[in-house]
């Protein structure tokens, strides 16, 4: 799982088939440390399963935030298989209070915090997208079911004005929501199932990396996916 910054000083969250969550200064190792997963630990025995069993499930997607730090649990996390998307929080390196389920429930396939650092969104195995609150743990809002994609949802994304969200899936669209409500925007069609989405705040570029191998960059301004950089064209 590529690194996200969890903190305002040289750190990476990190995570991994290992089924561990790991923080790494960029500066110095002796701050490297894994989390603790001893609340999901002790509910399986310690005398019938493997150490590696106890574990939470391989990691697939993570995400976190610098904004609400010091308050509540500013990460959260999507685990193989798992029907739950798990929060986390960086300042006691463990896990936190709430655990956020799909409607309906499914395995959940990606994670994102709004720009506000309030809110977690989750996606799902089984198209949909919904909205948690990260100090309380209630479920604010969800994407309606004829709006919902029509595949897993592969990646979620916040832009810098907390007013949308995007989000990619394997039904190849690459849809806007608002954030309010997750009422649906735009859609765009990109033609290929979408695997992983990335949207830098400051600015107003999408990429997607599909399942043919290219990574497709859409403006989120015109709607309009912007064609790949040609050999002459790349510095």
């Amino acid at each position: 799982t590529p690194p996200t910054p969890p903190t305002r000083s040289l750190r990476a969250l990190a995570g991994g088939a290992d089924r561990t969550v790991r923080v790494s200064s960029i500066w110095n190792a002796q701050q490297d440390a894994e989390y603790s997963q001893k609340r999901e630990e002790r509910k399986k025995s310690y005398l019938d399963t493997a150490a590696i069993e106890r574990r939470l499930p391989p990691l697939q997607q993570i995400a976190s935030s610098q904004v609400r730090e010091r308050e509540w649990a500013n990460c959260i996390t999507s685990h193989a298989g798992s029907h739950k998307a798990l929060t986390w929080d960086t300042t006691r390196a463990a896990l936190g209070p709430h655990t956020f389920t799909p409607r309906p429930a499914a395995p959940v396939t990606a994670v994102a915090i709004s720009t506000c650092g309030h809110f977690g969104l989750i996606g799902s195995e089984a198209g949909s997208i919904d909205k948690f609150n990260m100090q309380s743990g209630e479920h604010r809002a969800a994407a309606t079911p004829a709006e919902r994609h029509t595949g897993a949802v592969r990646g979620i994304q916040a832009e810098a004005t907390g007013q949308h969200v995007f989000s990619g899936g394997a039904d190849g669209d690459m849809v806007t929501w608002t954030v309010r409500d997750l009422r649906r925007l735009h859609a765009i069609r990109l033609g290929s199932p979408i695997s992983l989405l990335r949207h830098q705040r400051d600015s107003v570029l999408v990429a997607a990396v599909c399942d043919d191998r290219t990574v497709r960059v859409v403006d989120c301004i015109t709607l309009k996916a912007r064609p790949p950089p040609t050999p002459d064209r790349v510095q």
